[in-house]
């Protein structure tokens, strides 16, 4: 196993989400437990300037729309990104909470208006209930997470778990 000079240094960036106990915590504590000491996560608290976000060895970047600059401003950047995988981050859609996923009440009334669709067309509605996660994944959650440049660009890390976040942290050649 390779050994890790001093921790590896991970900011969450989305001071909204690590504003929710719940969910930080959850993080926190299990990052804490698997990491050993090898791992430190800080979660955003306020504006961060370019060089505050560079001295991290990674991004844990839990996407919150389905385009964001700050995703890409970072990936091309370099910044090694740790992103949910397309399970997770599904899973996560309650907590989270995409914003694009859910229609304005403007779009709903011009949609009450139309024509009754059929099945297969009523399929490609861009918009999930996200309200729990039996409702995300009844309205095709997956499938639209499954089509977003954080699901497909390729040199992002992936994880599938927080055990797996923290091995990706200690074990990647991070520069």
């Amino acid at each position: 196993q390779k050994t890790v000079a001093r921790a590896r240094r991970v900011l969450g960036i989305r001071r909204g989400l690590w504003e929710r106990l719940q969910f930080t915590r959850s993080i926190r504590t299990a990052v804490g437990l698997l990491g050993g000491g090898e791992v430190d996560v800080t979660f955003q608290r306020s504006f961060l300037s370019y060089e505050e976000i560079f001295a991290f060895d990674a991004v844990l970047f839990v996407p919150w729309d389905s385009d964001l600059c700050t995703f890409h401003e970072l990936y091309h950047s370099g910044m090694p990104l740790l992103v949910p995988s397309l399970q997770i981050m599904t899973k996560w859609l309650p907590v989270v909470h995409w914003s694009s996923l859910e229609p304005e009440r403007s779009a709903m009334t011009r949609w009450d208006q139309l024509p009754a669709l059929s099945a297969t067309a009523s399929q490609f509605i861009p918009w999930v209930d996200q309200t729990n996660l039996r409702s995300a994944i009844a309205s095709g959650a997956e499938s639209w997470v499954g089509v977003s440049e954080y699901n497909n660009m390729p040199h992002i890390l992936r994880f599938s778990s927080i055990a797996e976040l923290v091995h990706l942290v200690r074990e990647t050649n991070l520069p």
